[in-house]
């Protein structure tokens, strides 16, 4: 017999259960002191407590592709909001987004107070994980959540879509339930920007001068890394060169 069911073995509650039924109904039992379900989601289809053996069988046939976990006696992680942003051709600063983590546990009646991110840093009531678009920051007591945003790197983004993704937790009385975090991003093409040129400077004389090209280069730059190319507004082209005319 196994019960599959989230943390059904979990604890001396737990291991004392399982005996309970295996001595009453005289047959093997097993049960999970975890999660049971989806390995990403910290779950496992072996059962943990009662008989050890490979040979245990998930319950249906696509269970090996099932992207859940099963009941979890009380303890729920609402889902959270998909974070949205959208990046503009302009070179943007872009605000933190946040929310609030919100979980209830109907089996003890206790206020969870207990939030983090799989596999994140704590440091001290703050739990961080970095992305390559930017850093969640989970408070542990409250569920307050807020993304940290790379501006530099999102501005580099190609146009397309983009995701960060993180799996949150709640733990309450020993058992954690998980959610998936998600930030959305439209990338942008930005525009190039370009260095205001430093002002060039004459002095004519009364003198029959002899007046020399005053030259210099422009300077530019392209958030996606992009090829530059140079020109002159208005101008005529004549090969790689544009030039236009300037009358006093």
């Amino acid at each position: 017999m196994i019960f599959w069911s989230c943390h059904s073995g979990a604890g001396a509650t737990g291991e004392a259960f399982v005996r309970s039924v295996a001595a009453t109904t005289g047959t093997r039992v097993a049960a999970f002191s975890g999660k049971v379900g989806a390995s990403e989601l910290g779950g496992t289809w072996l059962p943990n407590i009662g008989p050890k053996t490979s040979e245990i069988q998930p319950p249906f046939a696509t269970a090996l592709h099932y992207r859940h976990v099963m009941a979890n006696r009380g303890l729920v992680l609402q889902k959270t909001a998909v974070m949205q942003l959208e990046d503009t051709p302009q070179d943007d600063g872009f605000s933190q987004q946040g929310g609030k983590l919100m979980a209830t546990d109907s089996s003890t009646n206790l206020f969870v107070q207990d939030y983090g991110i799989q596999d994140g840093l704590r440091d001290g009531n703050l739990i961080s994980r970095d992305h390559d678009y930017g850093t969640l920051f989970v408070v542990k007591n409250s569920g307050q959540y807020f993304f940290r945003l790379k501006s530099t790197v999102i501005n580099a983004l190609d146009e397309g879509s983009y995701s960060a993704k993180f799996t949150v937790t709640a733990t309450s009385a020993g058992r954690t339930d998980v959610e998936f975090l998600t930030m959305k991003i439209t990338g942008a093409n930005d525009r190039p920007i370009l260095t205001a040129p430093s002002t060039m400077t004459l002095t004519d004389t009364d003198a029959s001068d002899a007046l020399a090209a005053i030259s210099g280069t422009l300077q530019a730059s392209d958030a996606e890394g992009d090829k530059l190319s140079y020109g002159l507004q208005f101008g005529s082209v004549m090969a790689s060169r544009t030039s236009r005319q300037v009358k006093a």
